[in-house]
């Protein structure tokens, strides 16, 4: 897939029996956010989706988010990085995301999947030295 765009990955662990917490099982939503079109490859792009909070995903325990499946040998750069509850018209959404703009000059709250390197550079995330395509950023939520 040389040329697939990336896309987010909502990965969840839950309770198999919630009732007596014993078992853990993992699970991955994938393609929860693809790159809005259309897009460029000269200029920054949109990565957007909606999450859907419904039965399933109601039940988990730990969850992150990470960005994934494009090219490997290319790079990365994140400059803004949002998840907000919807409008309901009863609250202001608040990012879910911590450090998302990068304004603190460094990358506490997010890590590696996988073999991906990161830094940052002018309030921006580069990610480079990705070993294979799913292997990204993430942040627990």
């Amino acid at each position: 897939y040389p040329s697939r765009c990336p896309q987010m990955t909502l990965k969840n662990v839950r309770y198999l029996d919630p009732t007596t917490k014993d078992d853990l099982q993992w699970g991955s939503d994938q393609a929860i956010a693809k790159v809005a079109t259309p897009n460029t490859s000269s200029e920054f792009n949109l990565l957007h989706g909606v999450i859907e909070i419904g039965e399933k995903l109601n039940v988990i325990q730990r969850a992150y988010l990470y960005i994934e499946h494009f090219a490997a040998d290319l790079d990365m750069i994140v400059d803004d990085f949002s998840v907000t509850k919807m409008d309901t018209g009863c609250s202001t959404p608040r990012n879910l995301i911590r450090n998302a703009d990068f304004t603190v000059g460094d990358s506490r709250f997010w890590t590696n999947d996988g073999t991906a390197k990161f830094e940052v550079i002018d309030q921006t995330l580069k990610v480079y030295g990705r070993g294979a395509d799913h292997h990204g950023i993430a942040q627990y939520i």
